[in-house]
Formats: C-alpha cells, structure tokens, sequence
C-alpha cells in the first residue's frame, strides 16, 4: 500500500472527473435528444417502437443525472476511505493544506467555466432537465471543499493506533 499522502491529487482527479462529467452529459443529451425525437418521427418504425424511443428521450436526463450523483457519492466515499488506510505523519498537515489550496484556487476558475458553459444556449434543454449536474456545476468549489475537508479528516483526524482523535 502506498503510505505517502495523496489528497491533493485525490481531490485533483475527483475535480477533473466532475468537471469532465458536468461538461459531458449535457452535450451529449443536447445532441441526442433532437436525433432521438426526428428518428422516432420518422416512418417506417411502428408505434411501439417510436414510443419506446421516445420514452428513452425522456428518461435520459433522469438517468444521466442520476448517474453523476453516483459518480460524486462514490468518488467522495472512496476518497476518504482511501486516505484514512494511508499512515502518514501530522507534519504533513501543513503542506497538504497548502496543495489543497492550490487545489481550490484551480476549482475556482474551473467552477466559472462550467457555470458559463452551462449558462450557454447548447446546453440550455439539459440545464433544465439535469438539475442534480446544474446544481452541482453551480456550487462546485463548495462541493470541493467539503470532499477535501472530508479527505483530510480522515487522513489526520486518527491516531496510529486507528483510533479517533
């Protein structure tokens, strides 16, 4: 097991992959929603079958939404699992503090550029469709936040016998 504390790039790929999923599932519910509906228009399909396609077409803003909880709750949960099995040294406080704010310095930024991103006419059908990922994409330095607090609580909040604080 590697014993070097990892939670700055812990919290680094949790942000990237938020942000690549926040950035992600609504292009591709914009783009597939108005295929999705002109094909189940079109003829030479069944009634059936269009109404099949178009129950998909409105259940995959739910299903995609929902998706992205999971990834966030799984990825929160790991983390902070994974940084309480490391055995590090509380000298180390410090200097994660430090990489943690660089961290949130860089989800800063990033959380404008999702919030312009979803504030865009492309996207505007999935931002009233999703609104676990626009919520999400709205708070997303607090939501950083909370999981780097998590993780380094976990990290430093045990003594080495396994115990709390």
């Amino acid at each position: 097991m590697n014993k070097k504390a990892n939670t700055a790039l812990e919290v680094t790929f949790i942000l990237v992959i938020l942000i690549s999923l926040i950035v992600m599932f609504p292009i591709i519910y914009s783009q597939l929603s108005p295929f999705i509906t002109s094909f189940a228009s079109s003829t030479g399909y069944s009634a059936s079958d269009s109404a099949g396609l178009l129950n998909f077409n409105d259940r995959l803003p739910r299903m995609l939404d929902n998706i992205f909880l999971m990834v966030l709750v799984l990825f929160w949960i790991g983390g902070a699992l994974l940084a309480y099995f490391v055995d590090t040294h509380p000298v180390f406080f410090g200097f994660s503090v430090l990489l943690i704010i660089v961290v949130l310095y860089t989800a800063l930024f990033l959380g404008n550029f999702v919030d312009d991103f979803m504030n865009t006419d492309a996207v505007s059908l999935a931002r009233e469709n999703m609104p676990i990922i626009t919520f999400v994409s709205s708070h997303i330095l607090e939501f950083m936040i909370a999981i780097a607090f998590t993780m380094l609580l976990a990290l430093f909040g045990r003594t080495s016998k396994g115990g709390g604080f």
